[in-house]
């Protein structure tokens, strides 16, 4: 089996478990918001763009219904790993895949990521399985730079630099309303970092 074959494989369990959460949070009345890789592998896909083989499954779900989603996600056998602040850590049997379940996105003082606004905003996406919404696209753009400069990456951390120019050339973003988001996120400074490296790769933003 070559490469691309299990990569696309693997892009494919990935989104099966997003379909699988995203179906029992909605049971249990929790809103969800797909993040990170399981959307941008899905652009990828739209534009022709190669894969990326997938660890886990990021997804949002409000802090007030955490208990709430924990329980059903383990009703459904998702096996519970890890907790810490922010997001909780299930591993799933079927697919050997973990599914992180964000209730913060970036570390108390760190950024201000308003994720009551990011529900607010959120929009469907139908290259996704039914239930599951997506950020915004500058929400989701600003994320990106937040998690970029948290995991302390710069121009050689090719996979996340490359996900900046998916995103940006999938779903154009307007400049003047990007920056007012960063801002407001308290991402200025780690915008001024992580902007000029995504532009010299390629990102027409």
């Amino acid at each position: 089996m070559s490469r691309e074959v299990q990569v696309a494989m693997n892009v494919l369990a990935a989104r099966e478990l997003l379909a699988r959460a995203a179906s029992t949070l909605a049971d249990a009345r929790v809103p969800m918001l797909a993040l990170k890789g399981v959307v941008t592998m899905a652009l990828a896909e739209r534009l022709g763009e190669p894969l990326r083989r997938m660890v886990d499954v990021d997804v949002l779900v409000p802090r007030a219904d955490r208990r709430k989603a924990e329980a059903a996600l383990e009703a459904c056998g998702f096996a519970l790993r890890s907790v810490a602040w922010g997001a909780t850590t299930f591993s799933d049997p079927e697919s050997a895949l973990e599914l992180d379940l964000h209730v913060a996105l970036s570390d108390p003082g760190l950024f201000h990521i308003d994720e009551d606004a990011l529900f607010e905003r959120a929009e469907p996406f139908d290259a996704l399985p039914p239930h599951a919404r997506v950020p915004e696209r500058h929400d989701f753009y600003a994320h990106l730079v937040a998690h970029f400069v948290r995991n302390r990456s710069d121009a050689r951390d090719r996979r996340r630099v490359r996900d900046f120019r998916i995103v940006a050339t999938a779903w154009p973003l307007e400049p003047a309303r990007l920056a007012r988001r960063l801002e407001r996120f308290g991402l200025g400074r780690a915008a001024r970092f992580a902007l000029p490296v995504a532009a010299a790769a390629g990102d027409p933003t």
